[in-house]
């Protein structure tokens, strides 16, 4: 299989590029051949058995950077189109275990919300429903983190056009999904026929004491929601 993986690195978050990268060379898809696409504010030094492609972006600032997201997948759809399966992982993130063939799904790939995996409760209820990312109540099946999400390229690709589009819309109305783009990727995920949640080990906090509080530490982690002070670094 042709994997590309997704990731978005601007300002502060380019610390997290190299770990991330060596992570993926040592966990991720190992025997396949992978092609990191790196969207960042200025080119980086990066170190990786993988391909690279760097793809220069302006310094978006948060909450744009993450509303942005699928524009920039959309932007560069040409390069991607080789692919059969695309992935996107958070700059902020670690893989720490082995992410096999198990992810190379027909359809789309999600993850439960590690904070809403056991409660069933819902991430985005205060979402208005002026927002084109709106889901009525008996839509809200199971709620999906936006950190580690893909699928066969070009479902993902299709996916993330509809989304720019819509996320476009609410910006021309003035409207703003409650927890921008991942509540409009559990539109996507809501309305698309075949897709695969994985569990929570494939986004798992950092910090132990959440795991415990969610009820999940009984999962191993396989990708870390690395800790950080999320004030500073999105300055």
């Amino acid at each position: 299989m042709k994997v590309g993986i997704i990731i978005i690195t601007t300002g502060q978050y380019k610390q997290f590029a190299q770990p991330l990268i060596k992570s993926i060379d040592e966990y991720f898809l190992t025997g396949h051949d992978k092609t990191i696409f790196l969207f960042t504010d200025e080119q980086q030094e990066l170190k990786s058995c993988s391909t690279i492609k760097q793809i220069i972006i302006p310094s978006f600032k948060f909450p744009e950077v993450t509303l942005r997201r699928y524009w920039m997948i959309t932007s560069s759809a040409e390069l991607m189109k080789e692919c059969t399966h695309l992935f996107y992982l958070d700059a902020d993130s670690l893989v720490v275990s082995v992410v096999g063939d198990e992810i190379l799904v027909d359809g789309l790939l999600a993850t439960s919300h590690p904070g809403y995996h056991v409660s069933k409760l819902w991430g985005d209820s205060n979402n208005p429903e002026t927002s084109t990312s709106f889901l009525p109540t008996e839509l809200r099946k199971q709620y999906v983190c936006g950190g580690f999400q893909g699928g066969e390229s070009k479902l993902y690709l299709d996916v993330a056009e509809l989304l720019t589009i819509n996320i476009i819309t609410d910006i021309n109305n003035v409207v703003q999904a409650e927890w921008h783009d991942e509540t409009f990727w559990n539109y996507a995920v809501h309305h698309t026929t075949n897709v695969t949640i994985l569990d929570p080990s494939y986004m798992m906090p950092q910090q132990t004491h959440l795991r415990k509080l969610w009820g999940i530490d009984n999962f191993a982690p396989k990708i870390l929601a690395l800790e950080k002070n999320h004030n500073e670094i999105r300055q």
